[in-house]
């Protein structure tokens, strides 16, 4: 019988390359307590020294019949490097894409916000030009909503300029005694 503790390395991998299982099994025994503690020493972390060390040793089979390794410990070191840049890499995507995710959530509300707020004042110019005559209010809404001039709104109105500016002034008043707290607040300054 095969004493697989008295090989080298060497021997083990040429026998691992043959599908012997035990002489994989001594060379995981002998150094899977080095990968993994290099592994836990850089990332902080039990969990992924574990999986590290579980996946450079299921790689290091799977490739077996494929793999030239000169110098196991050499190779093994290699490896473990590898997988924790990898991993730090990956926590750096995993960090930026969280934040990215933050700070679009962030202008999500901000947005959200801004659009109630929109809708808000929307329904309370609503409810103020209620208060006024029509023509007053139909004179209001094509300057502030439709965004025309004085003089387009007194040529579609059959008015003149000066009848389209007093509405306009009659509204803006009355807009600003009842919106005093929006309009203080300067949120909405340049709509009025």
């Amino acid at each position: 019988m095969l004493q697989y503790t008295n090989l080298p390395d060497n021997e083990l991998l040429s026998l691992i390359k043959r599908d012997d299982g035990l002489a994989f099994k001594q060379l995981y025994q002998r150094f899977w307590q080095e990968v993994y503690t290099t592994a836990f020493q850089k990332t902080r972390s039990d969990d992924t020294a574990r999986e590290i060390t579980q996946n450079i040793f299921i790689a290091l089979w799977n490739n077996r019949k494929i793999q030239q390794i000169d110098n196991l410990p050499a190779y093994l070191n290699r490896c473990t490097r590898n997988a924790i840049i990898s991993f730090i890499r990956s926590l750096l995507v995993k960090e930026e894409y969280a934040k990215t995710i933050r700070q679009s959530a962030v202008l999500s509300v901000a947005d959200a916000d801004r659009t109630l707020l929109w809708k808000e004042l929307l329904w309370s110019i609503e409810e103020v030009l209620k208060l006024l005559p029509s023509k007053t209010q139909e004179v209001f809404r094509k300057s502030r909503f439709e965004q025309k001039t004085v003089r387009e709104i007194a040529r579609e109105l059959n008015l003149s300029e000066k009848a389209v500016e007093y509405h306009i002034t009659q509204s803006l008043r009355l807009l600003r005694t009842h919106l005093s707290d929006v309009v203080l607040l300067g949120l909405f300054a340049d709509f009025l």
